[in-house]
């Protein structure tokens, strides 16, 4: 099994995080897992994409071609990013991204900038909604291996892991989908 997937948004939306932790998750469940990432030279405002390569076997290439599943958080980078999902694949998308024609991909849109506003009190914690739907419509990486590798990540969830908002926000994105 090799499965192809990526995170895109705009700098400062933690996509590269998002990255992180899904490859951290599926090697904590056991998979082989790579990743690449690609930023503009801005620290905040231009694409951002992370790609990982998660497999039961060896990866003989670690770079993706044709992704199987794609998250998009911002409009500004979706009709880019939505050329590397192949057709059929799963795309889970934030509510305000609506100029994309979902129409030939498994598409789920989730609130999760909103939520993580209105919930959380945190509204840079939608990539980690979107995280959590992901892994559950997928099938892997499990939850409690992004938990895992969350607070492997991120000091501040490690500092205080019981009671953190991050933590959280995986878990309502993973409550969020139903499979």
């Amino acid at each position: 099994m090799r499965l192809e997937v990526g995170v895109a948004g705009i700098g400062g939306q933690g996509v590269l995080v998002a990255g992180s932790i899904i490859g951290k998750a599926a090697v904590l469940d056991g998979f082989n897992a790579s990743q690449s990432v690609s930023y503009g030279a801005e620290v905040r405002g231009t694409l951002s994409l992370s790609e990982l390569v998660l497999s039961d076997g060896p990866i003989a290439y670690p770079f993706t071609s044709r992704l199987d599943a794609l998250i998009i958080m911002s409009e500004r980078v979706a009709r880019k990013a939505l050329r590397k999902l192949k057709l059929g694949g799963l795309l889970v998308i934030d509510e305000k991204v609506k100029e994309v024609s979902t129409e030939n991909y498994k598409a789920v849109t989730i609130p999760a900038f909103r939520l993580a506003e209105e919930k959380l009190k945190k509204p840079l914690l939608g990539n980690l909604i979107l995280v959590g739907a992901l892994s559950k419509l997928m099938g892997i990486p499990s939850l409690r291996s992004l938990e895992k590798a969350l607070i492997e990540e991120l000091p501040e969830v490690r500092a205080k892991v019981r009671g953190s908002v991050a933590l959280e926000a995986l878990r309502l994105g993973f409550s969020l989908v139903v499979v």
